[in-house]
Protein backbone atom coordinates (compact mmCIF):
# COMPACT_ATOMS: atom_id res chain seq x y z
CA UNK A 1 0.00 0.00 0.00
CA UNK A 2 2.94 2.63 0.96
CA UNK A 3 4.50 1.94 -2.74
CA UNK A 4 1.19 2.71 -4.71
CA UNK A 5 0.22 5.96 -2.14
CA UNK A 6 3.74 6.89 -3.08
CA UNK A 7 3.59 6.46 -6.81
CA UNK A 8 -0.21 8.48 -6.54
CA UNK A 9 1.62 11.14 -4.24
CA UNK A 10 4.53 11.53 -6.31
CA UNK A 11 5.76 14.47 -8.68
CA UNK A 12 8.51 12.58 -9.94
CA UNK A 13 7.89 11.82 -13.70
CA UNK A 14 10.09 9.25 -14.11
CA UNK A 15 8.03 7.64 -11.41
CA UNK A 16 4.60 7.96 -13.31
CA UNK A 17 6.61 7.00 -16.50
CA UNK A 18 6.63 3.20 -15.10
CA UNK A 19 3.78 3.51 -13.24
CA UNK A 20 1.10 0.55 -15.11
CA UNK A 21 -2.32 0.29 -13.54
CA UNK A 22 -2.01 -3.59 -14.76
CA UNK A 23 0.55 -3.70 -12.34
CA UNK A 24 -0.59 -2.61 -9.35
CA UNK A 25 -1.29 -5.38 -6.70
CA UNK A 26 -3.64 -3.80 -3.95
CA UNK A 27 -6.86 -4.40 -5.01
CA UNK A 28 -6.12 -8.39 -5.79
CA UNK A 29 -4.09 -8.31 -2.30
CA UNK A 30 -6.96 -6.87 -0.51
CA UNK A 31 -9.33 -10.10 -1.94
CA UNK A 32 -6.68 -12.32 -0.84
CA UNK A 33 -6.20 -11.38 2.49
CA UNK A 34 -10.32 -11.48 2.82
CA UNK A 35 -10.22 -14.56 1.18
CA UNK A 36 -7.62 -16.11 3.90
CA UNK A 37 -8.76 -13.70 7.10
CA UNK A 38 -11.76 -12.46 6.73
CA UNK A 39 -13.83 -9.23 5.80
CA UNK A 40 -11.82 -7.76 8.89
CA UNK A 41 -8.45 -8.97 8.14
CA UNK A 42 -7.20 -5.40 8.04
CA UNK A 43 -7.92 -5.08 12.09
CA UNK A 44 -6.93 -8.47 12.33
CA UNK A 45 -3.45 -9.02 10.54
CA UNK A 46 -0.50 -7.08 12.05
CA UNK A 47 2.50 -6.00 9.88
CA UNK A 48 5.50 -7.94 10.47
CA UNK A 49 8.93 -6.35 11.34
CA UNK A 50 10.58 -6.80 8.03
CA UNK A 51 7.32 -5.43 6.30
CA UNK A 52 7.24 -2.30 9.03
CA UNK A 53 11.17 -1.64 7.62
CA UNK A 54 9.74 -2.12 4.10
CA UNK A 55 7.26 0.61 4.65
CA UNK A 56 9.44 3.18 6.12
CA UNK A 57 12.18 2.68 3.47
CA UNK A 58 9.19 3.47 1.21
CA UNK A 59 8.12 6.02 2.72
CA UNK A 60 12.01 7.80 3.58
CA UNK A 61 12.74 7.48 -0.34
CA UNK A 62 9.24 9.20 -1.45
CA UNK A 63 10.44 12.05 0.65
CA UNK A 64 13.57 12.40 -0.26
CA UNK A 65 14.72 10.70 -3.69
CA UNK A 66 11.64 9.69 -4.64
CA UNK A 67 13.16 7.80 -8.32
CA UNK A 68 14.64 5.46 -6.26
CA UNK A 69 10.93 4.28 -6.34
CA UNK A 70 11.95 2.92 -9.55
CA UNK A 71 14.35 0.27 -8.01
CA UNK A 72 10.99 -0.82 -6.13
CA UNK A 73 8.62 -1.03 -8.96
CA UNK A 74 11.12 -2.95 -10.95
CA UNK A 75 11.54 -5.52 -8.27
CA UNK A 76 8.13 -5.51 -6.60
CA UNK A 77 6.31 -5.59 -10.10
CA UNK A 78 8.15 -7.19 -12.27
CA UNK A 79 9.22 -10.09 -9.85
CA UNK A 80 5.44 -10.68 -8.97
CA UNK A 81 4.73 -10.53 -12.65
CA UNK A 82 7.97 -13.26 -13.68
CA UNK A 83 7.22 -15.10 -11.18
CA UNK A 84 2.87 -15.06 -10.80
CA UNK A 85 1.65 -17.60 -12.97
CA UNK A 86 4.39 -20.00 -11.39
CA UNK A 87 3.87 -19.39 -7.70
CA UNK A 88 0.09 -18.82 -8.52
CA UNK A 89 0.05 -22.30 -9.48
CA UNK A 90 2.03 -23.55 -6.64
CA UNK A 91 0.12 -22.02 -4.15
CA UNK A 92 -3.34 -23.32 -5.65
CA UNK A 93 -2.00 -26.67 -5.71
CA UNK A 94 -0.48 -26.87 -1.95
CA UNK A 95 -3.30 -25.35 -0.37
CA UNK A 96 -5.91 -26.97 -2.82
CA UNK A 97 -6.87 -23.49 -3.86
CA UNK A 98 -10.29 -23.70 -6.75
CA UNK A 99 -11.19 -20.46 -8.67
CA UNK A 100 -8.27 -18.00 -8.32
CA UNK A 101 -9.39 -17.79 -4.80
CA UNK A 102 -6.83 -16.50 -2.36
CA UNK A 103 -4.12 -16.61 -5.60
CA UNK A 104 -5.55 -12.99 -7.03
CA UNK A 105 -2.02 -11.71 -6.45
CA UNK A 106 -0.74 -13.72 -8.92
CA UNK A 107 -3.15 -12.71 -11.85
CA UNK A 108 -2.29 -9.85 -13.85
CA UNK A 109 -5.81 -10.43 -16.58
CA UNK A 110 -4.93 -7.35 -17.97
CA UNK A 111 -1.45 -8.21 -19.33
CA UNK A 112 -2.19 -10.32 -22.37
CA UNK A 113 1.32 -11.32 -22.77
CA UNK A 114 3.99 -10.89 -20.52
CA UNK A 115 6.44 -11.18 -23.02
CA UNK A 116 5.47 -7.91 -24.87
CA UNK A 117 4.54 -6.56 -21.80
CA UNK A 118 8.14 -7.06 -19.92
CA UNK A 119 9.93 -5.79 -23.19
CA UNK A 120 8.30 -2.73 -23.41
CA UNK A 121 8.47 -1.96 -19.60
CA UNK A 122 12.46 -2.64 -19.81
CA UNK A 123 12.38 -0.36 -23.20
CA UNK A 124 10.67 2.37 -21.32
CA UNK A 125 13.25 2.01 -18.02
CA UNK A 126 16.18 2.14 -20.78
CA UNK A 127 14.72 5.15 -21.91
CA UNK A 128 14.66 7.24 -19.09
CA UNK A 129 16.78 10.29 -18.18
CA UNK A 130 18.68 9.41 -15.64
CA UNK A 131 22.66 10.23 -14.57
CA UNK A 132 24.87 7.62 -13.94
CA UNK A 133 24.97 8.01 -10.16
CA UNK A 134 21.29 7.97 -10.29
CA UNK A 135 21.16 4.77 -12.42
CA UNK A 136 23.83 3.17 -9.58
CA UNK A 137 21.56 4.35 -6.59
CA UNK A 138 18.76 2.53 -8.47
CA UNK A 139 20.67 -0.47 -8.65
CA UNK A 140 21.72 -0.08 -5.09
CA UNK A 141 18.30 0.02 -3.58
Amino acid sequence: ESMEKAMDETSEERVREMDYAALRRMPSLKKDMEFFYGADWDSRVQLSPATKMYVARIQEIAETKPYLIVAHQYTRYLGDLFGGQMMGGMASRSLGLENGDGTEFYSFEDISDNKIFITEWYQRLNDLELTKEQKEEIVDE
